[in-house]
């Protein structure tokens, strides 16, 4: 257990528990190669490009072997909406007849890369991308930020914006792909942002104290803050609409939530989830805005918190493992409603201390941020036939009607195989692998799971 892990523990009655190792560290990986287009354009701006392969992945396991067939005239296409169904206006091209595809003269900015599976397939790679992205404090230049992603597989960080002085405190990705963010400071306004150019565009001004932090439902497509009423001196949940930066306020709301940092919407159980810095405390807003305290930690000092569909990470301030070189680079996972904070979830490649996070995944399809003249490569597509199973058992057919009958019995430790070759014996196949066998259990059954799905 890392120090700050001990460190934490002493402020909390809450278990520490190893991390599970979920799919964020099985996922396919994107073997990605960076280079720069030498072509000089009439604006004088240098434009990025996306290149990949889409390949028949045989044997399934995510990998463009030698052996291993290319696609021709599928359709890739940037899916501006990551609703995974190429919409109209959205920019697709085909697949050569060396299963190869490229977007060329792209703008800098995010993309996500997705083709459309072609029929009786499934994908293999990629499973899924994410990433993290939000603003960022610049150590030692006196409060600038710069909008940032990071990459969870590796920790990669990358500054996506000039610096700004700028102060913004909440950052929301909706589903169309844009950003908006809030500023808590009077005036309080709403914003939308470009991360590319970190441009900040005020939409309006909020009319009454904002919390830091931001919240997005993807399902219905629904930004959340935390807004104080002055009706009332409450702290209530809001909705904000993204043309004008108007809140409309939910709920009873609750006089505590005084110094919210970061918000963040968990998926699966439909609430906001806010941390209070100052008093060291989680709650969560139902859709109609009613609060409830979650845990009060007595001791957790963070800023960031994003919800990434399986748990909740955040950028626990102050702590570096024992190692000074740490210090704003460690992100946690934390279940607030089992009052639990985890083991690093990834280490960032620099110190980023993130004043707003927030989470994006694209499944099935490449999510890629391109800069100024980049060339992205090996942004491939693996599909196979879908797998299935068979099972059944084995038994005494006394009657031989090929029926089991009452009084029947079961054969266990009976070899079963997949005769690939149909020669009515087990043997190797043309590539010199063994055909699939098992053998079967006491009650005489048998199973064979992940088979490619083929006429037997």
């Amino acid at each position: 257990m890392p120090s700050s892990a001990r460190s934490l523990a002493r402020f909390f009655s809450a278990s520490i528990q190893k991390p599970s190792r979920k799919n964020h560290h099985s996922r396919t990986r994107r073997r990605i190669s960076r280079a720069f287009l030498a072509e000089q354009l009439e604006d004088r701006r240098m434009l990025a490009s996306l290149t990949g392969v889409s390949f028949n992945d045989a044997n399934g396991d995510g990998v463009r072997n030698a052996t291993e067939d290319v696609r021709s005239s599928v359709t890739v296409f940037l899916d501006q909406n990551n609703n995974g169904q190429l919409d109209g206006g959205e920019t697709s091209t085909e697949t050569d007849l060396n299963g190869q595809y490229t977007f060329a003269n792209l703008n800098t900015g995010e993309y996500v890369v997705r083709q459309v599976v072609p029929e009786d397939t499934v994908t293999t790679t990629p499973l899924y991308d994410d990433a993290y992205y939000g603003f960022a404090y610049i150590p030692g230049s006196n409060g600038s930020m710069q909008s940032t992603r990071i990459d969870p597989q590796n920790g990669d960080v990358r500054r996506l914006s000039p610096p700004s002085r700028n102060s913004l405190h909440g950052l929301a990705r909706t589903n169309d792909g844009e950003f908006f963010a809030i500023q808590g400071f009077d005036p309080d306004r709403f914003f939308s942002v470009d991360f590319s150019t970190n441009q900040h565009t005020a939409i309006g001004e909020i009319g009454s104290n904002a919390a830091f932090g931001l919240a997005y439902d993807p399902s219905t497509d629904t930004i959340y803050g935390i807004v104080n009423d002055p009706a009332d001196g409450r702290n209530k949940l809001a909705t904000f609409d993204r043309t004008t930066g108007q809140p409309t306020l939910l709920g009873p709301g609750t006089y505590e939530l005084t110094a919210t940092s970061s918000l963040a919407f968990d998926t699966d159980r439909g609430v906001v989830v806010a941390f209070d810095n100052a008093d060291d405390q989680f709650w969560q807003f139902d859709r109609a805005g009613t609060p409830s305290l979650l845990w009060d930690t007595a001791g957790l000092n963070g800023w960031g918190l994003a919800y990434n569909g399986d748990e909740f990470l955040l950028q626990a301030a102050g702590f570096s493992d024992g190692d000074s070189s740490l210090l704003n680079r460690l992100f946690y996972r934390i279940d607030p409603y089992h009052q639990s904070i985890r083991e690093e979830f990834f280490v960032a490649s620099e110190a980023v201390p993130m004043d707003a996070l927030d989470y994006f995944r694209a499944d099935e399809a490449h999510l890629v941020y391109v800069a100024e003249s980049e060339a992205l490569t090996n942004l491939d597509f693996g599909t196979t036939a879908p797998y299935g199973g068979v099972r059944g058992k084995a038994f005494e057919d006394g009657n031989g009607n090929g029926v089991r009958d009452q009084g029947e019995g079961v054969l266990a430790g009976v070899t079963v195989y997949l005769d690939l070759n149909d020669n009515g014996k087990l043997d190797q196949t043309g590539d010199g692998s063994t055909e699939p066998s098992t053998v079967t259990d006491a009650n005489g059954n048998y199973e064979f799971i992940d088979i490619p799905v083929v006429a037997m």
